[in-house]
């Protein structure tokens, strides 16, 4: 369901089985299927069809637009690695790959990731169950955020009127950190700097 300004509802799709969702500035959805172990994508007409299902994801589990909506970051609840996928002109997923190496936790060995977000310069900020883990766009994990209550984080975003607040939910609760970066929002994509070596 989508709901407009006045809370009028409208039906974006049906019999869709969805973990997370990604919208594009297109009025596009991608979303992951973690039955299936696919990418599903509802296009600006509604017609719905799988975008990806390789097979290679084990249980995906949260999706992220780049800045300038050219990639999307697939995330991987059981693996070590989640992947980063170019869209086609047709919304296609091409060429994806196990591109961020996260960090496990040290007594099990699934990631745990949940979701992810990306700001203004193509870092990722991934939702996993030691924390934010940020990596840089060449992949490397730079950062590991603490979790604001012990406990796997469930989600994050970017907000605020300059999108330099970082959201992040855990336990129920929802905890906020202001931030030196900004987010961007899936209605005005960015371009992208060129990522660093």
């Amino acid at each position: 369901m989508s709901y407009g300004p006045g809370g009028d509802e409208k039906v974006v799709a049906q019999n869709v089985e969805a973990t997370a969702l990604a919208i594009s500035g297109k009025g596009a959805i991608y979303f992951t299927d973690a039955p299936h172990k696919t990418v599903g994508y509802v296009d600006g007409n509604g017609q719905i069809r799988v975008a990806y299902g390789g097979g290679e994801l084990a249980v995906p589990s949260g999706l992220a637009l780049s800045p300038d909506q050219a990639m999307l970051v697939v995330t991987d609840a059981q693996a070590r690695f989640s992947w980063s996928f170019q869209i086609a002109d047709d919304g296609s997923l091409l060429h994806g790959e196990p591109f961020y190496r996260l960090e496990l936790p040290e007594a099990g060995w699934m990631s745990g990731v949940q979701g992810a977000t990306l700001d203004s310069i193509g870092q990722v900020y991934f939702a996993s169950a030691i924390g934010v883990q940020m990596c840089e766009a060449n992949g490397r994990v730079a950062a590991i955020l603490n979790s604001p209550e012990p406990g796997p984080i469930a989600a994050l975003a970017f907000a605020g009127k300059d999108m330099n607040w970082l959201y992040v939910a855990e336990g129920g609760k929802l905890f906020r950190r202001a931030v030196k970066v900004n987010g961007v929002a899936a209605w005005a994509p960015a371009k992208l700097p060129r990522p660093p070596l």
